[in-house]
């Protein structure tokens, strides 16, 4: 079937259709949405701008315009949607006045942008290991005082933070390596108010284990993801409701989930 794909797409390539296997097909799709969505939001800069216009965010410059162009979830940033889910564990690790905000997997530094907007005095530390995704920060948090930018995480690592900053407020996003959490003794992390999107198909039952670990020290609730009304936003009133949807697609999975954690002292 190989030879067969090979010479077949080779044959219909100037009309533009191809072979593939099953299997390729919903990688396919997922790929052709989101270079859609990066073409849309690429169209739409100029309405929606570069700062939060809604929301608990609302203000937060999250895109520099030095910057080489929007990410696909732009729009959904920028009209308080991403991670919608998150926003009330994060206010709510704010308002405990956390030492410093550490985020475990920064990515282009959004989340940072966010929460000094809100807590300007507030030292933040951002662990990156992809180093296009630190350039993108570092011009996303250009001129932003107080924030510490470092590579890969290690227990050692955060602990030493903890160490510093024992009411932290963790974010922590890195595709399955949330289970180095696991050799930081629950005791360490006591006081610390914690915010960790779970893996489990990349970690298995990492669920649970988190859960069991930190459940002598925090009170721990799962987040699990929720739709969203895109009709709701004047902003998108214009647009089709296929473009609609996916601007405020994160691309995920059939269902995402985080683990709030609460410090129970």
């Amino acid at each position: 079937m190989g030879l067969f794909r090979t010479l077949a797409n080779k044959a219909l390539q100037p009309f533009n259709y191809m072979l593939v296997k099953a299997g390729d097909q919903d990688r396919i799709a997922s790929g052709t949405g989101y270079k859609y969505a990066t073409r849309l939001n690429a169209r739409l800069l100029p309405q929606l701008g570069y700062t939060v216009r809604r929301g608990a965010f609302a203000g937060a410059r999250i895109l520099n315009p030095r910057a080489a162009g929007p990410s696909p979830e732009h729009a959904c940033k920028v009209l308080g949607q991403y991670e919608l889910e998150l926003h009330p564990a994060l206010l709510a690790g704010l308002a405990r006045r956390p030492g410093a905000f550490i985020n475990v997997g920064m990515a282009d530094g959004y989340y940072i942008a966010c929460l000094k907007h809100l807590a300007p005095a507030l030292p933040a530390i951002g662990y990156e290991i992809n180093p296009a995704s630190t350039a993108l920060a570092e011009v996303t948090l250009e001129g932003i005082a107080g924030v510490e930018m470092r590579g890969g995480v290690t227990a050692e690592s955060l602990t030493a933070d903890l160490a510093r900053h024992p009411d932290a407020l963790l974010l922590v996003d890195i595709e399955g390596y949330e289970r180095v959490l696991l050799d930081i003794p629950a005791g360490e992390m006591a006081r610390a108010s914690l915010v960790i999107e779970l893996h489990d198909d990349l970690e298995p039952n990492i669920t649970d284990r988190l859960t069991r670990h930190l459940a002598a020290t925090h009170e721990v609730t799962i987040l699990r993801q929720q739709g969203r009304d895109p009709f709701a936003l004047e902003e998108l009133d214009a647009l089709p409701s296929y473009e609609k949807f996916l601007l405020l697609c994160e691309f995920r999975g059939p269902v995402q989930t985080w683990l709030q954690a609460v410090p129970k002292s």
